[in-house]
């Protein structure tokens, strides 16, 4: 049987931008089944624009409450058995369903299957169908990749995780990923099917919030990688985190965040923050470095991290 697949957009305050993702989803080559925009409480004339321009979508109005709230009001509140999510100041390619979808059915069964991005200075040029590549849970965790408006995952696996939570502000999509992660494949489709557009609420102005979160996610998430791979994988993607979000610090002019971030890679063995350094960190600074200097800022995004970066204390288990 055909999935149904609806698209899930939370807003705040997006009346400059909305529309545009909106006509984004309602132009897709394969159209979802409904649009469900959240109305996150508002203050400007986001609901009218929204109730007068596209009478066929859904508009549902919450007190505001945070994005994570309402991605999950949204969840809560769709009909179709897959979910695909939106953000209001982002835009979806013309394909993007289409190739996912495609994908999808190709990796039955799957609970989640994101995408790459591309900034919005000049589209790229139609993707090309591409298999998807299957992630590893340790590649999810460091996750930066995967954006929610990349991600359709299957809604029952979605509400089975408890959807999103609230106090993960900032990283509360990885987090979502990784608890879907322990429930069934998980998989990514290797082009850029979206424009991410920042704005004052990105993650970069979030980002101390994002860090703290992002030390609870990975206690969280301890026990289950030292059980699967051991304390070392552990410690080699906590090096890898904490040394990304220095790098972040230092870029913001924040002390205090790199010195939390050299406090924690103090308490790590040095072959795992050599590891993360050598295979995870670099590689991805020198992919940012060689996209600024070619010019083409349309058409970028994040490198997976490779599996065999992160080393492994179990063989086999890879």
């Amino acid at each position: 049987m055909p999935s149904r697949i609806s698209a899930v957009i939370p807003v705040y305050n997006g009346a400059a931008t909305i529309a545009e993702a909106i006509d984004s989803a309602v132009s897709q080559s394969l159209p979802p089944d409904e649009i469900v925009v959240v109305n996150d409480g508002s203050t400007d004339d986001t609901a009218e624009l929204v109730r007068t321009r596209y009478p066929k979508v859904r508009l549902i109005e919450q007190p505001q409450s945070g994005p994570a709230a309402a991605r999950n009001t949204g969840i809560e509140a769709a009909t179709g058995d897959l979910v695909a999510f939106l953000d209001a100041d982002d835009v979806w390619l013309k394909p993007k369903l289409e190739l996912q979808l495609s994908a999808l059915t190709a990796a039955d069964p799957v609970v989640m299957i994101g995408s790459g991005w591309a900034a919005p200075a000049s589209a790229p040029a139609r993707p090309r169908q591409r298999p998807a590549q299957k992630l590893d849970f340790r590649q999810i965790l460091l996750g930066y990749f995967l954006g929610p408006t990349g991600v359709i995952a299957d809604r029952r696996a979605l509400l089975a995780a408890g959807g999103f939570r609230p106090d993960r502000e900032g990283i509360e999509d990885r987090d979502l990923w990784c608890r879907l992660a322990q429930r069934g494949p998980v998989f990514f489709y290797p082009e850029a099917l979206w424009l991410y557009r920042r704005t004052a609420t990105s993650f970069s102005r979030l980002r101390r919030r994002g860090f703290e979160a992002g030390q609870r996610l990975m206690a969280d998430m301890r026990p289950y990688v030292d059980q699967n791979w051991g304390d070392e994988v552990w410690q080699t993607v906590m090096a890898a985190s904490a040394l990304r979000y220095r790098t972040y610090f230092e870029q913001d002019k924040d002390p205090g965040g790199v010195e939390a971030c050299s406090q924690i890679l103090s308490r790590l063995s040095g072959h795992a923050r050599h590891q993360a350094m050598l295979r995870l960190v670099l590689p991805y600074l020198a992919a940012r470095a060689r996209h600024r200097l070619s010019g083409r800022d349309g058409f970028w995004f994040e490198p997976l991290p490779p599996v065999q970066a992160f080393g492994t204390a179990h063989p086999g288990r890879d």
